[in-house]
C-alpha cells in the first residue's frame, strides 16, 4: 500500500530476521554435537565423544560446542570493530563491499587466540597436528567471511564446523 492511500494505517510489523539468525547461529554447533553424540548407540561409536581421558577429545568437543560464540560472538565482532574502526584496505577495491584486510586479521587474530589459550589451557599445544583443526577452521571462516556479502550468522558456525569435523577423524 501506498502511504497516499492509507496514511492513518500503521506500516505492518517487520521481523528482525538477523537477530533471529545471531540466536540461531550461536546455538547450532551445540545443536550438530549434540545430535552426533545422541545420534549413536553407545558413545564409543560417535565420532565426538563425551569422555575420554585425553585431551583432545576434550578440547575439540568444546571448540566444536563453543564455534558459534567464538566465530560469531568473537570473531565477526572483533572483525567488524577493527574494519570500521582503522580499516582502509578492502578485499575487492572494486566493489567496496565493506570487508577490509585488517577486519579480516582483527577476525582470525582473536579467534585463533581464544584457540590457544585453550590449546594450553588444555595441556595441547606440544602436539603440532592438534592445531590443524582449529586453525583450518579459523582461516575457513575467516576467509568466508570476508568474501559474503550476505548475512553470515549461519554460514560461519556452519562452515566451520564442517570444518572441523572434516579434518578431525583424520588426526
Amino acid at each position: 500500500y501506498k502511504e497516499s492511500q492509507h496514511p492513518q494505517q500503521p506500516p505492518p510489523p517487520q521481523i528482525v530476521v538477523t537477530h533471529m539468525l545471531l540466536i540461531v547461529g550461536c546455538a547450532m554447533p551445540l545443536w550438530i554435537s549434540e545430535m552426533i553424540q545422541l545420534g549413536h548407540a553407545t558413545l564409543e561409536e560417535a565420532p565426538i565423544k563425551k569422555v575420554s581421558s585425553s585431551s583432545w577429545s576434550n578440547f575439540f568437543i568444546l571448540l566444536v560446542q563453543l564455534w558459534g560464540v567464538l566465530s560469531l560472538g568473537v570473531g565477526d565482532a572483533m572483525g567488524a570493530l577493527v574494519g570500521k574502526a582503522i580499516g582502509k584496505t578492502y578485499w575487492n577495491p572494486y566493489r567496496k563491499s565493506g570487508r577490509t584486510l585488517e577486519g579480516s586479521f582483527a577476525m582470525w587474530m582473536s579467534m585463533s587466540i581464544i584457540c590457544c589459550y585453550w590449546s594450553i589451557k588444555e595441556k595441547d599445544v606440544t602436539q603440532q597436528l592438534k592445531i590443524l583443526p582449529w586453525f583450518a577452521a579459523v582461516t575457513g571462516v575467516t576467509l568466508i567471511e570476508a568474501w559474503t556479502h550476505q548475512i553470515d550468522n549461519l554460514i560461519l558456525p556452519l562452515s566451520g564446523v564442517i570444518i572441523l569435523l572434516t579434518i578431525q577423524p583424520a588426526i
